[in-house]
């Protein structure tokens, strides 16, 4: 067909872009596979190249397809963009890591323009599963979920396309997590004792918390790497609170003649232990060394030495996962590992300085 006959048939151009279109939406052509080349579409159509281009630029304006010179017309098909309002927040409770997160998280949802809904499950997996289908029925918001460590439940599992879990040690392929690397920063702390000279450990643990056990694992993995068996540790349950920490202390300063160094798997536990060894005369700094996990202003305050989460770019990540969302409609499959570091203070120092 010629130029001139083009031009006798106005919309010829707009009947192409309304075939082609909506062979796209229907999924003819792969998203990131190739659109037939010009020639075969001139043909395919009786046309021109010129009628064809502008049936073509009409389809890259709409976003439908992009072309690359020397290498032809490539298919994109977007998804409509997902309107989320709002993020349900659901956590174990309020302690001053997490209010860390939150403070961090909010000033991220802020520039979204996303209300931040907040929940607290108390370690409870049915809870958490109630909480979570719930979130799942508001068709405006998606989830992000710390969950319970012994108490999983399958509710919450069910509704994964919504959900981004946080520093979840889910085992599966299909979710979107992030995660701290508190194993390798339990380990990075026994590393750091060794270095001062210590050979002899306690650890204040918090094993029913969500990450307490591997926080431990880290730590006795450390001291194996450096060919120090487990009776080298002598470990005590203190739990998440300051008079549990404190409680674990007294235990090990009635078992314990020779003052280790002590790893805590909670900050404010540690802060606990802490005010316990001044009790008994011990100067943490001076006559032991004692770290702590999580970074809050308590650890600040009391000059701990401490490792700390990055919840800054754990923020950012749940950012990026929730514009990839909002873009493409859906979550990837994909696990990030956050690394820790370790903040030093006052409440270390090495052996030989004793």
């Amino acid at each position: 067909m010629s130029e001139k006959k083009d031009r006798e048939i106005p919309f010829l151009y707009q009947n192409i872009y309304n075939t082609l279109k909506k062979e796209i939406l229907d999924k003819k052509y792969e998203k990131g596979g190739d659109l037939p080349p010009e020639r075969v579409l001139k043909e395919r159509f009786n046309t021109s190249h010129l009628t064809i281009r502008k049936a073509l630029t009409k389809l890259v304006a709409d976003g439908l397809i992009e072309r690359f010179s020397g290498k032809g017309t490539v298919v994109v098909y977007p998804r409509p963009k997902t309107k989320i309002t709002r993020i349900h927040c659901i956590i174990p409770g309020l302690d001053p890591e997490t209010t860390v997160f939150l403070e961090t998280l909010e000033q991220e949802l802020q520039k979204l323009d996303l209300e931040l809904i907040l929940l607290m499950h108390r370690e409870s997996g049915t809870l958490a599963g109630t909480m979570v289908q719930k979130a799942a029925d508001d068709e405006l918001s998606l989830t992000l979920l710390v969950p319970p460590l012994y108490s999983a439940h399958p509710a919450m599992l069910s509704p994964v396309e919504k959900t981004v879990f946080i520093n979840s040690f889910l085992d599966r392929q299909d979710v979107c997590r992030i995660s701290s690397d508190d194993f390798q920063g339990s380990s990075d702390a026994a590393r750091y004792l060794l270095d001062l000279g210590y050979r002899n450990f306690a650890h204040i643990s918090s094993n029913l918390t969500t990450a307490g056990e591997y926080r431990k694992a880290g730590f006795l993995q450390g001291l194996h790497q450096a060919g120090l068996e487990k009776d080298a540790v002598f470990c005590v349950h203190g739990g998440t609170t300051a008079e549990g920490g404190a409680h674990a202390c007294r235990t090990i300063l009635q078992r314990v003649t020779d003052i280790p160094a002590l790893f805590c798997a909670n900050e404010t536990a540690a802060i606990g232990a802490m005010g316990e060894l001044k009790k008994a005369g011990i100067i943490p700094g001076e006559h032991c060394s004692i770290i702590g996990f999580g970074d809050s202003v308590l650890s600040e305050t009391e000059s701990l030495t401490t490792v700390s989460r990055d919840w800054e770019r754990i923020s950012k990540y749940v950012t990026l996962f929730l514009q990839e969302f909002m873009s493409e409609g859906t979550l990837p499959g994909i696990h990030v590992p956050v690394p820790t570091k370790i903040v030093l203070r006052n409440s270390c120092k090495s052996v030989c300085t004793h």
